[in-house]
């Protein structure tokens, strides 16, 4: 089921489905059509959550100003997940989605009961920027079919592309005018950030994914935050999957599942 949480006098639209008593927060990561376009979807990848949680997934919120803030953003989320009735609850959130994760974790400690975070980082690096540049010029330039094809090549693993580059370009180049506009604004955010003094204000449990064959995100910036984090455990996959690990991997989400209720194998 979609819904709208308000708040503020901003909006942003989530997806809720399952039956358990655990609340499961979403946060994705950065998306050129809205993310919830994709809700079954996402809905049936996430199926084996549905008996033990309800699983909330937050969009960014509608017609983002200029100038938006990855702090911003972040308490938005937070306001999110309030405005939903949602607290106390797991996180999972990738990418830019992870950023915001750590944010509202580090900022309302009582919204997060645990969190997991994949492919991505708590400052800038030259990969971020190199990548989110090449974005933002496309999405300014309206260049839909450049901007698709680089998301592509940044997001997804060679196999991965080998076998599904067509279906994920053509699905990033069917966008509005509303979701280019709202896409820069949300990429801008990631061309300069530094939230790591944030890190050691999170004491909930953690656990930080990443891959060495992410093109966007360096391994150390994994590293890193594991090592800021008190407590917090690291897991590395083998470089043959890229930014999108959360999707290839095929064993990523009963990895999440042990993490989150250890005692559900």
């Amino acid at each position: 089921m979609i819904l709208t949480a308000e708040f503020n006098g901003k909006q942003a639209d989530y997806l809720r489905f399952g039956t358990g008593k655990t609340p499961l927060v979403i946060i994705p990561g950065l998306s050129l059509p809205r993310v919830l376009r994709s809700a079954q979807a996402i809905e049936d990848a996430y199926s084996s959550f549905a008996k033990d949680y309800t699983v909330y997934l937050f969009d960014r919120i509608k017609n983002p100003p200029p100038g938006y803030t990855l702090a911003q953003m972040a308490q938005d989320t937070a306001a999110s997940v309030k405005a939903a009735g949602v607290g106390n609850a797991c996180f999972f959130g990738t990418s830019q989605g992870a950023m915001l994760t750590l944010l509202t974790a580090a900022a309302h400690p009582s919204l997060v009961s645990e969190l997991v975070v994949c492919s991505t980082a708590a400052k800038s690096y030259e990969k971020i920027t190199s990548a989110v540049t090449q974005w933002v010029r496309h999405a300014k330039d309206k260049n839909i079919p450049a901007l698709a094809e680089s998301i592509a090549e940044y997001v997804f693993s060679p196999a991965t592309l080998k076998n599904a580059e067509d279906f994920i370009v053509s699905f990033n180049s069917d966008v509005s005018p509303e979701e280019i506009r709202d896409f820069e604004v949300f990429a801008r955010a990631c061309l300069r950030f530094d939230f790591t003094p944030e890190l050691e204000k999170i004491t909930c449990p953690s656990l930080i994914i990443g891959s060495p064959g992410d093109r966007i995100m360096p391994p150390d910036a994994s590293e890193y935050i594991a090592r800021h984090i008190k407590g917090a455990k690291l897991f590395m996959y083998d470089e043959k999957f890229g930014h999108a690990v959360y999707d290839e991997a095929p064993d990523f989400k009963k990895r999440l599942l042990a993490f989150f209720n250890p005692d559900s194998e």
